[in-house]
């Protein structure tokens, strides 16, 4: 049986995939390009294309992990890849009594529109997110899906994620 189903297996989901197989754990990768990864079962797939995603209905993952990153900083495409993609994944568990939890790699980028967000303080969970852009209002509608899931669910709200093609803070500074 797999245990974790990785959903945007690039950068992050590649990182995370490497060190479960390490462990010995039995993953699978869902990403866009055909490129392989040691010890992983690759499937590519796009979430924005309901239909590349049949092959996840036989899948039956203890864990998914949605780590996906946007094609662009639109909200169109935001929306594709946060919100849609996800509740098109989610649609392809909906059967899986296996499912025991959902993690949503999210972003920090869900706060920012209160004052309070505008300072020096450490945030955490129990702060209210505002966000300020569309970009953040698609994340946390994404994290919004998360509610309805009869299992356990994590959402991750990472922050400075840096990798090729993706220096767009970095080059603000």
């Amino acid at each position: 049986m797999v245990e974790v189903l990785i959903v945007g297996c690039g950068d992050l989901g590649g990182a995370i995939a490497s060190q479960l197989v390490k462990f010995g754990v039995q993953t699978i990768g869902l990403r866009r390009s055909p490129r392989k990864l040691d010890g992983v079962t690759i499937i590519q797939a796009d979430v924005t294309q309901a239909a590349s995603l049949a092959p996840l209905k036989i899948i039956q993952p203890k864990i998914v992990i949605y780590c996906v990153a946007a094609n662009g900083q639109t909200d169109a495409q935001y929306k594709a890849q946060y919100v849609d993609g996800l509740r098109q994944v989610l649609a392809t568990q909906s059967e899986n009594s296996n499912l025991k939890h959902v993690f949503f790699v999210s972003s920090t980028r869900v706060y920012g529109s209160s004052p309070e967000q505008h300072t020096d303080a450490l945030l955490d969970e129990t702060d209210v997110a505002i966000p300020a852009d569309f970009g953040g209002k698609r994340l946390l509608e994404a994290e919004g899906l998360l509610k309805c899931l009869a299992c356990n669910n994590t959402v991750l709200r990472l922050s400075g994620i840096y990798g090729l093609g993706r220096l767009r803070m970095i080059m603000l500074a």
